[in-house]
């Protein structure tokens, strides 16, 4: 399974430029769930958030933000409500980056003009 949202991931990957560009890395996380009750008229209202310890999240997020800061050298941000952290990186540092069991998914940070 490709672990790369975007088909201009795998191309700058394989191009071996060292061109650095901000990334979105998707945390393994435990997932959340809503549950939902119905209401008179049709409309859905949230009742219950059941997710993974709140805990056990930011240690997840910790954990990775070090291995990015401290074995990789490069200047992560985590983004705790996304589950996620954004860091400038190379083709080459994201083929690392993509072998931590740590990371779900990468993508492109696009910055609107």
């Amino acid at each position: 399974m490709k672990q790369y949202c975007d088909p201009s991931i795998e191309t700058w990957m394989a191009s071996k430029q060292e061109d650095m560009r901000e990334v979105i890395v998707e945390v393994r996380l435990p997932p959340r769930h809503v549950k939902m009750q119905q209401q008179e008229g049709g409309r859905s209202k949230p009742v219950k958030l059941v997710s993974g310890s709140s805990t056990q999240r930011a240690k997840t997020l910790d954990e990775l933000h070090n291995f990015l800061a401290t074995k990789m050298h490069l200047t992560p941000t985590i983004l705790k409500a996304a589950g996620a952290i954004v860091v400038r990186a190379s083709g080459h540092d994201v083929q690392l980056i993509l072998k931590n069991p740590l990371v779900k998914a990468i993508r492109p940070n696009r910055k609107l003009p």
